[in-house]
């Protein structure tokens, strides 16, 4: 792993995601890219003048809270932007190598029964790129468990699992794999890509009407440090496909989330 997206919006100051970020990168001496969004002058015309001066505001309020940051022994770059935040994202991904994303589930408070808002669900709808989603003033551990949930085990999408793998490795961590036999599950889903099977430290098999059931049913033995998921059209994150945003009566996570890239 060697360059760690973090996408920020105006109003993020982003201090416990970027303190993450760099405990997490430490780990891997990668790179951070810090992409800060900021506002859009409503002022009709040419507003250079203007822009210029929201871009330094931006930037001034951005290292003073790098200047908070502890554990800061990684290379990191700035990139100031303006307009979409997800735009942006897959703007800079297009012409730069980028290994995981690291963002929060939700960017404000307004919305306190969601547990994915709709910047963050559109980054996963639209962006091919992994994502670590972290909750709300999560500090970093060194992962030892992950509980990664599949429904189908076909994987035809090549390098999916190149992230999971660098962490895997880096934390020697355990991969506890849990195959969800839904009701309209084929039989041809029941067997699992043989990388994977690589990869797992023990396999589970539940039968649930989601997978999201089986994950909340398993949760509680693992305990684990973080759950993977792979994103399909017609998986973890189904409901993307019909809005952005997840509700936390559907699902809520208290440990980070891998989002691993899989169709879109």
């Amino acid at each position: 792993m060697k360059t760690i997206l973090v996408p920020l919006n105006p109003l993020e100051k982003g201090h416990t995601i970027l303190q993450y970020a760099f405990d997490f990168a430490t780990y891997f001496s990668a790179k951070i890219v810090i992409l800060k969004t900021f506002e859009i002058s409503t002022v009709t015309g040419p507003t250079p003048a203007i822009d210029k001066a929201l871009k330094e505001n931006c930037l001034k309020e951005l290292k003073e809270v790098l200047s908070e940051i502890t554990s800061k022994n990684n290379s990191f770059e700035i990139r100031l932007v303006k307009g979409n935040l997800v735009e942006n994202c897959a703007e800079y991904l297009q012409e730069n190598d980028v290994d995981l994303i690291i963002s929060r589930p939700k960017r404000s408070e307004k919305s306190p029964h969601l547990f994915i808002g709709n910047t963050t669900g559109k980054m996963i709808k639209t962006i091919d790129c992994p994502l670590l989603l972290i909750p709300k003033s999560f500090k970093f551990q060194p992962y030892q468990k992950i509980l990664m949930a599949i429904k189908s085990g076909i994987i035809k999408k090549e390098n999916v699992f190149t992230s999971l793998k660098d962490i895997i490795t880096t934390f020697n961590a355990q991969l506890n794999l849990l195959q969800v036999k839904t009701p309209k599950l084929k039989e041809s889903d029941l067997i699992i890509n043989e990388e994977l099977l690589q990869l797992k430290s023990s396999l589970v098999y539940t039968e649930n009407e989601t997978i999201y059931h089986g994950v909340l049913e398993y949760l509680h033995d693992v305990k684990p440090d973080l759950i993977c998921v792979i994103r399909r059209k017609r998986g973890f994150f189904s409901k993307l496909w019909e809005q952005n945003t997840v509700k936390k009566t559907d699902f809520e996570s208290k440990v980070p989330l891998l989002i691993l890239k899989g169709a879109l």
